[in-house]
């Protein structure tokens, strides 16, 4: 049972409930779990954090922070060939490059598979991941389970694909 009411329009405070009325229209409805269900019962706050979420997470000016991502010193990767071929580090690099291409053509079908869910629900994955539960869709268990597992794929992929494109050879 849930500690707090499912927030309503009537039992936010009047003077926020302009507030209320455009946060739920951009979240497609009432929050029922998680932060934003408690925050949606002081529309004012909610707006804030949202606003806060979303400059952490996009604004391009400050530090880029995204879910289970931690930032990593950048790799430096120095190849001592035997003979004066080269061979191995053209053969370590090519694996690289290779690898890069897979992630980037796995991302491109990640983010197709998460823009189909997107936009049967009316919502970005990142809104969904934040406020959506198993019992908030059609699909029930098994669909929030494939959105969750295709947006974290997608973190996983992008955090793969940098770690690699940071990657700098000492032989440049």
């Amino acid at each position: 049972m849930a500690r707090l009411p499912i927030a309503t329009r009537e039992s936010v405070p009047e003077a926020q409930r302009a507030i209320f009325d455009e946060m739920v229209q951009g979240l497609g409805a009432v929050p029922r779990y998680g932060p934003g269900s408690v925050l949606i019962h002081v529309p004012k706050a909610h707006r804030w954090a949202t606003g806060l979420n979303h400059y952490l997470r996009d604004d391009g000016s400050g530090p880029r922070l995204e879910w289970g991502i931690e930032e990593k010193p950048m790799t430096r990767i120095r190849v001592e060939d035997r003979d004066a071929s080269g061979d191995a580090t053209r053969l370590l690099r090519t694996a690289v490059e290779s690898k890069v291409r897979r992630l980037r053509l796995g991302i491109e079908a990640t983010e197709a598979r998460l823009r189909a869910l997107e936009s049967r629900h009316g919502r970005t994955s990142d809104e969904a991941m934040a406020t959506v539960t198993a019992e908030d869709l059609a699909g029930g268990d098994l669909e929030y389970v494939e959105w969750r597992g295709e947006w974290r794929m997608l973190q996983q992929l992008k955090e793969d694909l940098g770690q690699l494109e940071a990657i700098e050879y000492a032989d440049r």
